[in-house]
């Protein structure tokens, strides 16, 4: 019974620290940066800070509380939305960005985080842009919000 209870014990602890992306709760869950609802998928970032979980209505709004958080953030505990149309999660370290005056981002200056050199490149060539990387990225959101 005693090895039972510590089976079951260790797999809660497991499940419990599971460290991947959660889903959101689009309509009721809230932008930890700028406290609007969440409402559009192909933009909203997240990510896992101790023993909670953070989301973004934009990578301009995960970069801005990034930058805001720097001692408490982990890159390797976030994730952006791919904006296509699986809508699925990628890791913040493996995201290529482009910032494209074509795209009307929910906090308006046209980020979006693509999954691979050549996608991005693809994106940049159909719509226009420029292919940022996230230190680019933190670079600008300095410059256009602080």
């Amino acid at each position: 019974m005693k090895s039972y209870i510590m089976f079951l014990l260790t797999l809660a602890l497991i499940v419990s620290c599971e460290s991947g992306p959660k889903k959101p709760n689009l309509e009721t869950d809230v932008c930890a940066n700028c406290t609007m609802i969440l409402s559009q998928k192909p933009f909203i970032c997240q990510t896992h800070m101790a023993d909670s979980t953070h989301y973004f209505e934009s990578i301009e709004c995960l970069t801005a509380y990034s930058i805001k958080n720097e001692s408490l953030f982990q890159l390797e505990q976030s994730w952006v939305t791919h904006f296509g149309p699986k809508a699925e999660w990628i890791p913040l370290k493996k995201v290529h960005f482009v910032r494209s005056t074509s795209i009307r981002s929910p906090m308006g200056l046209g980020l979006v985080g693509l999954t691979s050199a050549p996608e991005a490149d693809k994106f940049v060539t159909d719509y226009g842009g420029e292919v940022l990387s996230w230190n680019q990225v933190k670079k600008f959101i300095i410059k256009a919000w602080f």
